[in-house]
């Protein structure tokens, strides 16, 4: 509100709100939860309430990608990529079955790779923020070591040198 001359006649209304909007979507890995993902614009609405899904790493995202592993079902975890456009990686997820698509940022600001596009994504597709996509990649990282040591401890990833 900036300073006027003195009202001499009528009234004046000022209405506030306060919105605290809940984020489509929560992400939790272990004890982080991520909470940057940012719903892709002309993205298939959300599944309702809370449900627990196996998130598969599909690297690029390229159709080569996905026909490497089972994703059916399941959330596809994909790196952004100049040589595979995020329409691209939908559309390789939604034929290999993936439930949604979750897209690592690796640029500045938020990603929405469908804001200047006018075809709907065939899956629910959302990004998450750079930090939190950093984040993120440790821990798969962590985990598909673990995975690929059957000998190494439950919780922690296996000595690089060993």
């Amino acid at each position: 509100m900036t300073p006027t001359s003195t009202v001499s006649d009528g009234t004046y209304t000022l209405t506030t709100r306060w919105r605290q909007i809940q984020p489509p979507l929560t992400l939790s890995v272990g004890p982080q939860t991520y909470r940057s993902t940012v719903l892709q614009s002309l993205s298939p609405s959300l599944p309702e309430g809370s449900a627990s899904y196996r998130a598969v790493w599909a690297g690029d995202g390229s159709a080569t990608e996905f026909e490497k592993i089972k994703v059916r079902g399941h959330v596809a975890v994909v790196r952004r990529s100049d040589s595979v456009p995020a329409p691209d990686q939908a559309r390789a997820a939604a034929k290999a079955g993936a439930r949604l698509l979750l897209i690592l940022n690796d640029g500045y600001g938020k990603l929405d790779a469908w804001a200047d596009l006018s075809d709907a994504a065939p899956l629910p597709v959302t990004s998450l923020g750079t930090d939190d996509s950093v984040r993120l990649m440790r821990q798969l990282t962590e985990y598909v070591q673990y995975e690929d040591d059957p000998t190494a401890r439950r919780g922690t990833a296996p000595d690089a040198a060993g």
